[in-house]
This record gives C-alpha cells, sequence and structure tokens, in this order.
C-alpha cells in the first residue's frame, strides 16, 4: 500500500482508563492505511478491534520513566500522564528495530484523524525534518539530526532541566522544541490552518482564534475525511481539515458505533448524520451560538495573542520557562 509513500509511524503514549470515543479514532487509523500507530498505554486493550496498522503495547507509566531515564541519561521525576507529553521530542526511544520507520511522529487520543495522505504528502516530508509545531501530531524525520534536536543548546531552555522537572512544561509545543528548532533554521512545516482544533474554553465548538468560524457551523465526518461545514447567505460550504481535536473535552453525551461513516461532532457527542441532513437548524441545534461578554473577550484575547505570535512580537519566553 505504501510502496511510494515513506513509512510512518506515530505513537500515542496514554495512562488511565481510555476515552469512550477510542473506538472511533481506530476507526479513523484504519482509513489512513499508508500510516502506523503504535499505542502504548497501561489499559486493557484485548478486546479493542484493532486496524490492521495499529499495534498495541502495554506499559505502565513507572515503566515508561525508567525507560526514558535510562535513555536519555536524566532523573525523570514521578510522573503524571500529562508530564508524559514533555518526553514526545525522543518518543523516538521507544521504537523497537522492527519499526526501522523514515519518519516517526506523536499523536493525541482526543481527536479524529481526516485523510493524512491529502495534507502530509510524499513532497513535504521529503523536503521537511519536522511535521508540525502542535503536540496533538507532529513527525520527525527519523535520524540523529531530528532525534537529538531538542538537546541542542537554547538560551530560554535546559532539556535536562525541562524533563526533570515534575511539572509539565509544554516541550514538545511551540514554545519547547519549537524555540529551538527556529533557533537553528531547520527544515520545519507549519500550517496550523490544516487542523480544526477546536478551542477548549469555549462551549460550541469553534478552531482556535485566529481561524475562521462562522455562527452556523458543524463538524462532520464523511468516510475518512473531516470538514467545516457552514452556511452563508443560505448556500452551504465545506472546508477540509487533516483532522480535528477537540482538546480537554473528557466526556461526551451521545456516540456512533465505531465503522460509522458519516456523523457529526459537537459539544454534546457524536451524531450519525449523512450530507443531505445537513441544515443550519441541526447547527443551531447541536452547536449553538449563545451570545456572551465573556466569550467575545476570548475570543479577541486569543485572536491578539496570535497575531502578535505571527508577527514576531512574542517569543512565548516567559512561556517556556513557567
Amino acid at each position: 500500500m505504501r510502496s511510494d509513500f515513506p513509512f510512518v509511524v506515530i505513537l500515542a503514549v496514554y495512562f488511565g482508563k481510555l476515552p469512550a470515543w477510542f473506538p472511533l479514532w481506530l476507526d479513523s487509523c484504519r482509513r489512513n492505511p499508508d500510516f502506523d500507530w503504535l499505542v502504548i498505554a497501561d489499559a486493557d486493550c484485548s478486546t479493542c478491534d484493532l486496524p490492521p496498522n495499529v499495534q498495541v503495547r502495554p506499559m505502565t507509566l513507572a515503566a515508561f520513566g525508567a525507560k526514558m531515564s535510562a535513555v536519555l541519561g536524566v532523573e525523570a521525576p514521578a510522573l503524571t500522564p500529562y508530564k508524559v507529553c514533555d518526553f514526545r521530542p525522543a518518543f523516538w526511544a521507544l521504537l523497537d528495530d522492527a519499526q526501522k520507520c523514515d519518519f516517526w511522529g506523536h499523536c493525541d487520543l482526543d481527536m479524529i484523524f481526516g485523510d493524512l495522505r491529502r495534507f502530509i504528502t510524499p513532497e513535504i516530508l521529503a523536503r521537511h525534518d519536522k511535521i508540525f509545531t502542535f503536540g496533538h501530531l507532529t513527525l520527525y524525520r527519523n535520524g540523529d539530526f531530528a532525534n537529538q534536536m531538542f538537546r541542542r543548546p537554547h538560551p530560554a531552555l535546559d532539556w535536562r532541566a525541562i524533563l526533570s522537572d515534575p511539572r509539565p512544561r509544554g516541550f514538545d509545543e511551540h514554545i519547547g522544541v519549537g524555540l529551538i528548532w527556529g533557533a537553528f533554521r531547520a527544515r520545519l512545516f507549519k500550517d496550523e490552518s490544516l487542523v480544526a482544533d477546536i478551542d477548549p474554553a469555549l462551549a460550541r465548538f469553534e478552531r482556535t482564534a485566529p481561524c475562521r468560524n462562522d455562527r452556523d457551523q458543524l463538524f462532520f465526518y464523511d468516510r475518512g475525511r473531516v470538514f467545516r461545514v457552514f452556511w452563508r447567505r443560505g448556500q452551504i460550504a465545506f472546508e477540509e481539515f487533516l483532522y480535528i481535536h477537540f482538546q480537554k473535552r473528557r466526556t461526551f453525551a451521545a456516540f456512533v458505533p465505531a465503522g460509522t461513516e458519516n456523523y457529526v461532532l459537537a459539544p454534546d457527542g457524536f451524531f450519525a448524520c449523512t450530507e443531505s441532513e445537513l441544515t443550519p437548524e441541526l447547527a443551531r441545534r447541536l452547536n449553538p451560538w449563545r451570545p456572551s461578554g465573556r466569550d467575545a473577550l476570548h475570543r479577541w484575547r486569543r485572536a491578539f495573542r496570535a497575531f502578535r505570535r505571527r508577527r514576531g512580537l512574542v517569543r512565548d519566553l516567559r512561556a517556556a520557562a513557567r
């Protein structure tokens, strides 16, 4: 299947009870046969319907900490599941000899993948050593240059101190290794517009500022593809994404069975829906817009921060040092 495509392995390291939407996550992996996933977890996955391109390796949180300490030569603190994210730039250490991949990466479970190959093309992989700057999905070229980049010196970052600190420091994201990659002007691909990253501070499903949103909008999964559906002047429109990331939303009231080909993702859950059933009225019911001064202030502040970051007016060094 991947004869003309690089070998990519994406690691999902997760400790604790698997989320209820895990079967839907697996199904979205199944529909991306050119990519492989390795799930490392302490949960029992024996009853999961694993696709051919997903492997599961049992591991405890303590064993993970011991493994990373031994490989990196740092004393890992008493780890929490969230602190594990700081070790993501070194997840190559979790691959075995049978996984001699061209690229490796890491991802979250609070997401549903769309058509990855439509966005992550062989041309993009050939021209870059790191794909994306956010923690929910990042790919690295498998080699010493990319694998060891996190160890390079930076005036605001000490990787040993960060990994030894019991507090989560966001080392896997733009305030961590992203600063190091930027300082060394490495071959980095970053286009946040490709992702439907849902703002956790808002009740309704909206993409994080400054991305475009509409009052009547839904997020729609259609046979392995993820769309934002919206209406303007009475006309329906579709915007496709690499994946949808519904961060920090731990519970949903409704689910659809794994294998469902068409469904809407909304604040209250996942709802079976065909394209012909998509209407502005459905959007107002499942993803309602409620005027709020607090929400308006949050949107403005987030858009302003994004503007400053894009213009280089702030380097997030204060956040990196926290």
